[in-house]
């Protein structure tokens, strides 16, 4: 999904010819397709600790209550680098 209007204005030169103006066009015609501007959710780095136990402890009772061929698998798609910052995206409502 395009980040910025800048993007789906260029997107839309480069496809379809068509040249906006102003960015209040640009800005309207994503919502007029039934898009909205989305961002992160922003963690905070100082966790709460009470928290972080509780998951431990639920975490170590789900690992030994596993049957012989039952595993728990981790998914990861994204790596925080330090000091980066959110970004959103026009993505469908």
């Amino acid at each position: 999904m395009p980040r910025t209007t800048r993007t789906i204005g260029a997107f839309i030169e480069t496809e379809f010819g068509v040249v906006y103006e102003s960015r209040s066009g640009l800005i309207a015609l994503p919502n007029r397709l039934g898009l909205e501007y989305h961002t992160q959710e922003v963690t905070p780095r100082k966790l709460d600790e009470a928290k972080q136990k509780s998951f431990i402890a639920l975490y170590e009772k789900l690992l030994n209550s596993l049957g012989a061929d039952e595993a728990v698998l981790f998914m990861d798609a994204a790596h925080p680098t330090h000091a980066a910052r959110p970004v959103g995206c026009w993505a469908p409502s």
